[in-house]
């Protein structure tokens, strides 16, 4: 059973999912994407763009530069999710402002901020690499630069490493300008839908009592088996599900149809686009919750119901009961089963069928669910 300790965090008693509402986060996938794809490009970016016109030529450079060098701006994306995670673990509060997120942005030392920045953690690698690489360069072996290499140029690599300092103040400065010049008013645009979308994961995680399950549920992309996490991306990978304690999830209104994965500590961090995910998830409920209301919207279907909430009963009993045939009771029953109304069970050689209350007691929480999604 999931207990939520603090605001927009629930425990089910091995591990924590925390969702976050961050700034700076969205700041910097509002720059991710604008490397999506046109056919995956959402509303939220007509204004981005718009704004981004009226920025000097050399923010506009240094902010494509940016992305081109950094794949896309996820490398600093983690480094953006990690100062929210970092952020609960002190205060325990999962929303967190641009301005406060940059203090803690200055105080992340060298060591943390390339270990981050290059997912090192994901790769297999320890901090000590990261504080040996940045003492050092040239102890990098051949190996090392090819597996990093796969976010950065191979050739860029120790130049990175060598002017990190000079990177990470001038990355400070260049996302102060972009969010005061530009994002901020656009924060102000997409602040409810994710207000809503974390209402509604919070809903989800209450109903579910699970946080492995929910992991599973909240992409397509993730599958949990035998205690593992499967990720199927273009480079699939797993992680050992006892490895993490605490999930820390970032909707987003902005990227493509995508997920992103990161790992630290004990650690797994999601994010992923609402728009399009719950988009889909949304349909999806909205037909299944028509199904469940097309079987009972049937004065014998409800009938029925009434008759099988107290007890289990046969296709034959329930003819009796309403005075009908058999053959027409049975299609009324295969028509509440499909909807997930009733269960059914063999006992010798009759089915007894009987009304799932659980689904229904939930019905009316499921509908109030549905109408508040974004």
């Amino acid at each position: 059973m999931i207990s939520a300790k603090k605001k927009n965090s629930f425990c089910d008693g091995v591990r924590t999912v925390v969702f976050h509402k961050s700034e700076l986060v969205e700041t910097i996938a509002s720059l991710h994407s604008l490397y999506a794809e046109k056919s995956e490009k959402l509303h939220s970016l007509k204004n981005l763009e718009d704004q981004l016109n009226d920025l000097a030529p050399s923010v506009k450079y240094s902010l494509w530069k940016y992305g081109e060098s950094y794949a896309g701006w996820l490398l600093i994306m983690d480094i953006a999710t990690y100062i929210s995670s970092m952020h609960y673990e002190e205060t325990g509060e999962t929303y967190l402002t641009f301005d406060a997120a940059m203090k803690e942005y200055e105080k992340i030392d060298l060591v943390t901020y390339l270990n981050i920045f290059l997912g090192m953690p994901a790769l297999g690698y320890e901090r000590s690499d990261a504080a040996r690489w940045l003492k050092d360069p040239d102890t990098m072996s051949s190996k090392d630069i090819k597996t990093i290499g796969q976010y950065i140029s191979q050739k860029d690599v120790k130049i990175f490493i060598r002017n990190i300092k000079e990177l990470k103040d001038d990355l400070r400065d260049l996302l102060t300008i972009y969010w005061n010049d530009v994002f901020k008013s656009v924060w102000n645009e997409i602040e409810l839908s994710l207000d809503k979308t974390i209402d509604s994961a919070n809903y989800e995680c209450s109903l579910l009592g699970d946080v492995t399950q929910y992991i599973a549920n909240v992409h397509s992309s993730i599958k949990v088996s035998k205690g593992t996490i499967y990720i199927q991306k273009d480079v699939p990978y797993m992680i050992d599900l006892d490895h993490v304690k605490k999930v820390h999830v970032f909707p987003s209104t902005f990227s493509g149809e995508e997920l992103l994965i990161d790992t630290f500590d004990e650690s797994l961090v999601i994010y992923y686009n609402l728009n399009l995910m719950d988009s889909k998830y949304v349909g999806q409920q909205g037909k299944e919750l028509c199904k469940i209301f097309k079987a009972l919207g049937d004065d014998t279907r409800l009938k029925i119901a009434k008759i099988l909430w107290g007890a289990p009963a046969t296709t034959q009993y329930l003819a009796g009961m309403l005075g009908m045939a058999p053959s027409t009771v049975s299609t009324h029953l295969k028509v509440m089963k499909a909807a997930g109304i009733l269960t059914n069970k063999a006992i010798k050689k009759y089915v007894y069928y009987e009304v799932n209350q659980e689904a229904l007691a939930q019905l009316g929480q499921q509908l109030v669910g549905y109408f508040k999604e974004s």
